[in-house]
């Protein structure tokens, strides 16, 4: 396999995330990572690899453009949305971190293989990274959802500026894919940022309301969708069995990260970064 060339537009902490597993990548170079802020935290841990950076946003990118196969977005919402304009003209493969709702939405366990090359590729949100996978492999058990909710608590730490900022587009676009691969038009989302010491692991919880079941299909279901994802997010588990009361299941995921960037409890980043990277080898 050939290497492939990437830019990462970004230096918060998802692009920090992201950079250490480009570099650890054995078939993605980053060949600039690119902020807006010379004297910004990212950029100085960047430059400690020896990496190519710049501090002139998306413009750093413009001049070089044909030496990047991908480019990764992880600005913010409303920076992606400028910046797909401003590189459509170009022909290059992106793929948005952010959570503006954009692209083509993938989730590697449940549809790399049907997203094109030639897709501008939306990685959705951590919290529909986690929570997707066990909702489209249960809905073929269980014929249809009636209602899905979806809580995701995340360490404050692990929470930028940019997530911060982006809380109502992490909403909106984590209940537009859960829709879109449930086809279920009736769901809910939460995010909970915890400002405990030390950091928590991210945790989400998953209920749906479900009129016939069978336990035992659930859980073998769950536990093959499980090693799928553990493919790209090595640490993500079951908290318990899942829960069955009436019509309501009820299933809890914990994601720890490898701190390749952050400490493990940062599993909200790994397992979007993981994703994008996959995304980035199966598709560039």
């Amino acid at each position: 396999m050939k290497t492939i060339n990437a830019a990462i537009l970004g230096t918060g902490k998802i692009g920090c995330d992201l950079l250490v597993k480009l570099i650890k990548s054995r078939h993605l170079e980053c060949r600039k990572f690119i902020g807006r802020d010379k004297h910004s935290n990212g950029l100085e841990f960047a430059k400690k690899f020896g990496i190519d950076c710049a501090d002139a946003g998306i413009n750093s990118l413009l001049d070089n453009i044909a030496d990047y196969d991908v480019i990764f977005d992880a600005t913010s919402a409303a920076a992606h949305h400028e910046h797909q304009a401003i590189l459509k003209p170009f022909n290059k493969k992106i793929i948005n971190l952010t959570p503006d709702n954009n692209g083509t939405k993938c989730v590697p366990s449940v549809n790399l293989n049907a997203v094109s090359p030639g897709d501008n590729i939306n990685m959705v949100t951590c919290g529909g990274q986690v929570s997707i996978p066990i909702i489209c492999v249960i809905k073929p058990v269980v014929g249809s959802l009636d209602y899905i909710e979806v809580v995701s608590s995340i360490s404050s730490n692990s929470a930028g500026q940019a997530t911060r900022q982006n809380i109502n587009d992490y909403l909106n676009t984590t209940e537009q894919a859960i829709s879109e691969f449930s086809g279920c038009q009736n769901s809910k989302v939460i995010l909970n940022i915890n400002p405990a010491k030390p950091g928590i692991s991210m945790q989400t919880t998953v209920s749906m309301l479900i009129d016939d079941y069978r336990p035992s299909d659930i859980l073998e279901a769950i536990h093959q969708m499980i090693k799928k994802v553990r493919e790209y997010a090595p640490h993500y588990d079951l908290v318990c069995d899942p829960v069955f009361d009436g019509k309501r299941v009820t299933v809890m995921i914990r994601v720890k990260g490898n701190g390749d960037f952050l400490p493990t409890w940062a599993g909200n980043l790994d397992i979007i970064t993981g994703a994008a990277v996959l995304v980035a080898e199966k598709h560039t």
